[in-house]
């Protein structure tokens, strides 16, 4: 959710601002080789002086930093309180009456309002560092005066203590007046205000920023260190762990601040009831075999259409400390749910819907092991009686082969065979040797760069080829990419017309169209405004074991067909794409955004 990415965004950008010092040790480390002459040690020394110097004042202005956020918040509700509370919500896209067009005038909302979130993060957060411009101005007086014998060293500090002063000196953004601005616009048009603060904490997110785990610094700096230094850099490392704590009480100004505005009304009704809200009722407290405690709620009754993927008669609910969640709707029957095996951070995740009459699940691992734990039970008077078995256990081996389910006598009334997952590591992506390789840099006609990489990696035991399409922004050069389609394919022969698209609206609507040909001598043509033209065709180094080549297309406006023909000219596949094509021009009409408002 946008305001919980905000308060990470909160706790990194106050952490850079003051540990910046230490990100330019990071930098000295970096460009510096060998022991160093007494002067550039001599150097580090006054540089580390000036980090602690600089942390010590950040520490002490922590007080009144928070007053400074508390008037500020004081202020917004005042003069804007409850301003986006009818702002356009998210819609789900599932159901069948949303249209195209509406698609894109959401994507729009959630896109300007996440700009407008982004906003006000930033004048939280440069309000709260205010009260250290001071001391930011005398540390970066300090380091400009400092010059290393490596060139590159000095350079790197410099530009850093430059990032910091420009930090300081932007006004903070007038987030109250442009909230009131798009909300006069009808949610149409965001003020040029917000648009060029976004693009610029775009270029930052993506630009390199020398940024070192405190931890670390000592032994980082050894070879540059006596005794003094070590005890200036172990002071500065105190400093710097204290600093998430002192932030909790801005965060928390920023929380309510979110609220008052009216942001995350519809956000919190959601986790009211996921959380425990108004008619949801706790069917268990336990721990898994992986010894994480979690709390199992059954929800109030959900209504809703077939066609919409809505209605659920017992919406259950998962969590726990470190928990991202677990939701489903329970069956009456024990029928409608296949059991499932899931990894993640080496834990192997075991759910099923279970029968009305099971009351305990033995869980059979590999090395012949058994976990016996009893289900999550919904009586009859809450709508009952249905059951759910959840599982936890740690990987990546021993790993769930069986589970039995249990009556009151413990008699063994359904036996059911677990998928076998194998491998499930903290990083269970493992790439094989030459299995990242950047196949396609293009254009769209008139329009963004692109890129197509190819991937070979195992992942739980199978190997898989993966296809992805990757879009610059168009707004700066060489900026990020934002595209993040892709196509993987197992050990089973592709199909030829197992295509991915990658579409877009900047500057005009277009589409990247790309798949793996398994029959390198077929050709595929791409039919346009009635002309039929040959798709692009790209060799895959052997290292990745495609068992094709890569074909691919980009247009700035949909196709029409693709055809496939044999190399006897014999006409072997025709898929029509003018759906496609509507879809993308109707989505890009309503996410174009209209003319910015200039203040």
């Amino acid at each position: 959710m946008a305001w919980r990415f905000l308060l990470g965004r909160w706790r990194i950008w106050v952490t850079l601002v003051g540990v910046a010092v230490l990100a330019g040790v990071l930098a000295l480390v970096a460009f510096t080789g060998g022991s160093g002459g007494s002067a550039d040690r001599a150097i580090t020394h006054a540089y580390l002086q000036a980090a602690y110097a600089y942390e010590r004042a950040m520490a002490a202005n922590a007080v009144a930093g928070q007053a400074a956020v508390q008037r500020f918040a004081s202020r917004l509700g005042r003069e804007c309180g409850g301003v986006m509370a009818r702002a356009p919500k998210d819609e789900e896209s599932g159901s069948s009456i949303f249209s195209a067009r509406r698609l894109g005038e959401s994507r729009l909302h959630d896109e300007q309002r996440s700009d407008l979130e982004e906003e006000l993060g930033t004048a939280v957060r440069m309000t709260f560092a205010g009260p250290s411009r001071q001391a930011a101005d005398k540390y970066a007086a300090t380091v400009d005066s400092l010059r290393w014998s490596d060139a590159r060293l000095t350079r790197a500090v410099h530009e850093y203590a430059a990032r910091l002063r420009e930090t300081f000196d932007r006004p903070v953004p007038p987030v109250c007046a442009d909230m009131k601005a798009w909300v006069a616009s009808g949610y149409k048009t965001l003020p040029a205000s917000t648009k060029a603060l976004s693009q610029r904490e775009a270029r930052q997110a993506s630009a390199s920023r020398p940024r070192t785990p405190v931890a670390s610094v000592s032994s980082a700096l050894a070879r540059y260190e006596g005794p003094r230094e070590k005890a200036l850099v172990a002071q500065s490392r105190e400093l710097a762990n204290r600093q998430d704590s002192e932030n909790k009480s801005g965060e928390r100004i920023y929380e309510r601040l979110v609220k008052t505005l009216g942001l995350t009304v519809h956000e919190r009704r959601q986790e009211s009831a996921e959380a425990g809200g108004p008619g949801s009722v706790v069917i268990a407290r336990a721990s898994t075999a992986a010894g994480e405690a979690f709390v199992a709620r059954l929800g109030p009754k959900e209504h809703g259409s077939r066609t919409n993927g809505g209605g659920c008669g017992l919406p259950l609910s998962i969590k726990g400390p470190g928990m991202g969640g677990f939701s489903t709707c329970m069956s009456r029957s024990g029928a409608s749910r296949e059991p499932s095996v899931d990894c993640a951070s080496a834990r192997l995740t075991v759910t099923t819907n279970t029968l009305p009459a099971t009351r305990s699940v033995r869980l059979r691992l590999s090395d012949g092991s058994q976990i016996t734990s009893p289900v999550l039970f919904v009586p009859a008077h809450l709508g009952g009686p249905a059951g759910f078995y959840y599982q936890v256990v740690r990987g990546p081996s021993p790993i769930p082969v069986s589970l039995t389910e249990l009556d009151t006598n413990h008699k063994a009334i359904r036996t059911t065979i677990l998928p076998r997952i194998v491998e499930c590591t903290s990083n269970p992506v493992k790439y094989l040797p030459g299995g990242i390789r950047t196949l396609v840099r293009d254009r769209v006609p008139d329009g963004p760069a692109f890129s197509i990489i190819g991937e070979r990696y195992r992942f739980l035991g199978k190997v898989y080829f993966e296809l992805k399409a990757n879009v610059e922004e168009t707004s700066e050069p060489g900026s990020a990419a934002i595209g993040g389609s892709s196509v993987t394919f197992g050990a089973n022969k592709p199909s030829m017309l197992d295509w991915q698209t990658e579409t877009g609206c900047d500057p005009h609507p277009y589409v990247i169209l790309y798949s793996l040909l398994s029959a390198p001598a077929d050709t595929v043509l791409l039919g346009t405004k009635g002309k039929l033209s040959a798709a692009h065709r790209v060799t895959i180094p052997t290292s990745l074991h495609a068992g094709g080549i890569l074909i691919y297309a980009a247009l700035p406006a949909g196709p029409s067909e693709l055809v496939i023909r044999s190399p006897n000219g014999k006409t072997l596949s025709t898929e029509k794409l003018d759906q496609l094509t509507t879809e993308t021009t109707e989505t890009c009409q309503g996410e174009k955004e209209q003319r910015p408002i200039q203040r």
